[in-house]
């Protein structure tokens, strides 16, 4: 898409990442790709 970057690379996903959540504390990251699988 035109005037998108690539802010940060994810990895360990197959797929495309369709969601990410963050915890509360701040510290951990969760993100859930179109591979169907979850990520910490």
């Amino acid at each position: 898409m035109p005037g998108r970057r690539l802010r940060t690379m994810l990895t360990g996903h197959g797929e495309s990442v369709f969601s990410v959540a963050f915890a509360p504390d701040g510290r951990t990251v969760a993100s859930a790709g179109s591979d169907g699988t979850v990520r910490p």
